[in-house]
């Protein structure tokens, strides 16, 4: 089995990964940072970024092998 890094799933699933955690990023930079107070609707509509990035990094990886 043979490693490729070149394969368009990986790519796509690379720049997914990259952009859900600058989402996340920017949402916990105006939160600690910023210091603005996130409603339960903000936190709730987060939970589908924390599951996705490692599923999305696990993706990436399988479709490399």
């Amino acid at each position: 089995m043979t490693f490729s890094v070149r394969r368009p799933t990986f790519i796509y699933s690379i720049v997914l990964a990259i952009g859900m955690a600058v989402v996340i990023g920017s949402a916990l930079g105006f939160q600690y940072i910023g210091g603005y107070i996130p409603c339960e609707l903000c936190l709730m509509q987060r939970q589908p970024y924390y599951y996705g990035i490692p599923l999305v990094i696990i993706g990436a990886i399988t479709s490399a092998l």
